[in-house]
């Protein structure tokens, strides 16, 4: 959600969701994927807080687990191109119903 909003207010405007969702979305995974880097680079080299075991895919040029970088790709965007194609639906007015 952080980085959905984060991107909102760099690539974002007023118009969004219908204009610009394809930059949003593609900002978001970015910055989602330099978390997942980060995070990776943070608690493995430097806090040591976990390790992978030798059967993990690594991504040699990043350091990273191909898992959680696939997840940061995958899932959210799944789930962002699920969400722009829901049919949008309009209130009208109170009195207008009959």
């Amino acid at each position: 959600m952080s980085t959905l909003l984060l991107s909102l207010f760099v690539v974002g405007n007023a118009t969004w969701p219908l204009e610009r969702h394809y930059r949003v979305l593609i900002v978001a995974l970015v910055f989602g994927v330099a978390y997942t880097i980060f995070s990776e680079w943070l608690n493995i080299v430097v806090r040591a807080a976990w390790a992978y075991r030798e059967i993990m895919p690594v991504v040699p040029t990043l350091d990273a687990g191909l898992t959680p970088l696939l997840q940061w790709i995958i899932v959210p965007t799944a789930a962002y191109l699920a969400a722009i194609k829901l049919p949008s639906t309009r209130r009208t007015d109170a009195g207008a119903r009959q």
